[in-house]
């Protein structure tokens, strides 16, 4: 529940970014980074 809700944030957050044309220096490091920051956080959030 936790990965596939961050990996759809992961892709909001890139749909948010390319809408607003902020180009990333290293989106291989970027996108896995923020699905594993998203994927605690939902983890932290939910399942104390």
């Amino acid at each position: 529940m936790c990965l596939a809700l961050s990996l759809v944030l992961t892709g909001v957050a890139r749909w948010l970014l390319a809408r607003l044309r902020i180009t990333l220096e290293f989106p291989v490091l970027t996108y896995p980074s923020l699905a594993a920051l998203f994927s605690f956080a939902f983890w932290f959030a939910l399942f104390r």
